[in-house]
């Protein structure tokens, strides 16, 4: 029985030696940003076991399953209309008429039309939008585990909603999970704001300074550095697709580590790591790989990062709460190298990545590589400029800039739309429990 239910049998004579939080007081929130910010959009929700409603329990993975096996046979712009930037599917009139002949041959669920394009359009966004490598890894081969865009670090425990988990389960052709019904939910931002005390640090938080201030009265006071930063950052280098990026970044390597500085390489995704990992390897220049698929190498991987000789090629794993620290012979040589190999929707993430060279007073460099094929310019970029940005190289800086200008602004309207809704179902509980 839960701890609550033995308080109220008077059975819990222990129960301070189990309540692990006592109230709402004060808290100190480390990486406020991260947390305060980056993650209001996530629900925290106590979950059930679904309740037995007496139906076959092999349904719903049956039928996650005949919707990915349709998914595949649908075509983008003939059948469904896909919108990457707002991350939206629309299904066509000719979809929606494959659909209907189909499903006279499936199961007598898919008779009906909204169910039928509900589970579709799920479906068609884990084909869409869930990449591998990217917003999920297979651990073992077998299970599917979320990776933390912000953070690149596995979200344990955790798993997206409205069936998209099992979803995206069966486009992988693993093992459905069941799915599980929401006891209780609240937003981040809303249960942060119950306490009475809050306050935080982050060394990159300063952007969203207006956002803490309107969300939680919180405001920023900047602190300068112990020590004077003697780092020094390299303009961006521009490249026109994915390939010739991946190219000049291992020649880059291979330059600095013949002098035998250490390097760690920023990627935005465990694909992109696995991929510069393996050319360089190829290019007979051993290297340390952290990313999701290898949190339990992080510790021993970024002790060896800043010694003379270390290549490490790292996702956002390495970029919050690291110092990397540098040996004599690294620190006479210049410090660590970090090379980013793409900026992120916000530019207070390229800084996490930065601020890795450089650290108390050390000397270190940091250098961005970017191409026209990144996803920040695919999906935030817009297209005439880009046009003439890749014949005029003097407007690619105000390309990349309004870039993520768009995309700082697209992250803060969702945030501003969850905590709306956050709003609405709370008032919404608390009329109908009047």
């Amino acid at each position: 029985r839960s701890l609550i239910e033995d308080i109220l049998a008077d059975q819990a004579g222990d129960w301070h030696d189990r309540v692990v939080q006592r109230g709402l007081h004060a808290a100190v929130v480390d990486e406020a940003d991260s947390v305060l910010i980056d993650e209001a959009v996530t629900p925290a929700i106590i979950s059930a076991d679904p309740t037995d409603d007496g139906g076959d329990p092999n349904d719903p993975a049956r039928h996650h399953r005949i919707a990915a096996q349709l998914a595949r046979e649908l075509e983008p712009d003939r059948d469904y209309t896909l919108d990457r930037r707002a991350r939206h599917i629309a299904l066509t009139d000719q979809g929606r008429q494959r659909l209907a002949e189909a499903a006279d041959s499936l199961p007598a669920f898919w008779a009906g039309a909204r169910r039928r394009e509900e589970l579709i359009k799920t479906a068609l966004t884990a084909k869409e939008l869930m990449t591998l490598g990217d917003d999920y890894i297979l651990k073992d081969g077998k299970t599917v585990e979320i990776i933390d865009r912000s953070t690149g670090r596995v979200l344990d425990g955790r798993r997206w909603q409205q069936g998209l988990h099992q979803a995206v389960e069966a486009k992988e052709g693993v093992e459905l999970s069941e799915a599980r019904r929401t006891s209780s939910r609240i937003g981040y931002a809303r249960f942060f704001q119950r306490y009475r005390h809050l306050c935080g640090m982050s060394g990159t938080i300063f952007e969203v300074r207006d956002e803490l201030w309107r969300t939680y009265r919180l405001p920023v006071i900047r602190i300068p550095t112990h020590k004077p930063i003697a780092r020094t950052e390299a303009k961006d280098a521009y490249h026109l697709t994915e390939d010739d990026k991946i190219n000049a970044v291992v020649t880059r390597v291979r330059e600095v580590h013949a002098k035998g500085q250490p390097i760690l390489v920023g990627t935005r995704s465990v694909l992109t790591s696995e991929r510069i990992a393996s050319e360089l390897q190829e290019a007979g220049i051993p290297c340390r790989v952290l990313n999701a698929e290898r949190e339990k190498e992080e510790a021993e991987i970024v002790a060896q990062a800043g010694k003379a000789r270390a290549v490490t090629v790292a996702t956002n794993m390495a970029g919050r709460g690291t110092d990397i620290k540098l040996d004599r012979e690294a620190r006479d040589l210049g410090g660590l190298l970090v090379i980013g190999t793409e900026r992120h929707q916000e530019r207070r993430v390229d800084r996490q990545l930065v601020g890795r060279a450089g650290r108390q007073g050390d000397p270190g460099r940091a250098e961005m590589h970017v191409s026209f094929d990144d996803d920040l310019i695919r999906l935030f970029g817009l297209t005439p400029l880009a046009a003439f940005a890749r014949r005029w190289t003097v407007l690619r800086p105000l390309l990349w800039n309004l870039a993520q200008a768009a995309g700082s602004a697209r992250a803060r309207a969702t945030r501003a739309s969850s905590a709306h809704q956050e709003n609405w179902l709370e008032f919404t509980l608390h009329s109908e429990s009047r």
